[in-house]
């Protein structure tokens, strides 16, 4: 493998690491509502209403603060997904095509693949994520929830509850204790 390669790689994961960051701070404050909107929904309460109407009443009791809660998990969650998963494709695409020559069709499958991987190992981010965006956001579904200080709180709770994996998938279920429901979190801690 050249150097260019190598370069042109490092050079164009950096590119799309800021592209990622600059996206995900910009449309960060309509997935807190989206979040909040659902589990309003889950609860059958009728806070918000549409997106504008969120987007003010969130800052109006929070601040801009409400409307970032939970960014900086989401960020790393996303930098963290973004360079594995090219490194992954990268280094598989590249054995891949020197053993048995260049398939485009392969090159799908392997980001497929790498995808899938790279998601189940930084689900605990979007988790910590989807908590902390309704953190202390006063609706009945979040009224039981704890109230994390920070996301590192919110990371080490659900680390002691060994809660870090709960939803992450079909087939692996981590939690032993928990009772089934939208927000089992409540039932737990």
């Amino acid at each position: 493998m050249s150097i260019y390669l190598k370069v042109s790689f490092l050079i164009q994961t950096c590119y799309q690491s800021v592209s990622s960051v600059t996206s995900t701070i910009i449309t960060y404050p309509l997935q807190v509502v989206s979040i909040r909107m659902i589990v309003q929904f889950v609860g059958r309460e009728a806070k918000y209403t549409g997106t504008i109407q969120s987007l003010r009443e969130i800052y109006s009791e929070e601040g801009i603060s409400g409307l970032f809660a939970g960014l900086i998990p989401q960020l790393i969650g996303e930098i963290i997904t973004l360079w594995i998963f090219r490194g992954l494709t990268f280094c598989v695409n590249k054995a891949v095509s020197s053993e048995i020559g260049e398939f485009k069709d392969l090159k799908v499958y392997t980001q497929q693949a790498s995808r899938i991987i790279v998601s189940s190992l930084t689900y605990p981010f979007v988790l910590v994520a989807n908590l902390m965006a309704v953190n202390k956001c006063r609706l009945e579904g979040t009224s039981k929830l704890p109230a994390f200080d920070s996301w590192t709180h919110c990371w080490r709770e659900l680390r002691k509850q060994n809660l870090l994996w709960r939803g992450s998938s079909i087939f692996r279920r981590t939690s032993s204790t928990a009772v089934a429901g939208p927000l089992t979190l409540r039932k737990i801690l």
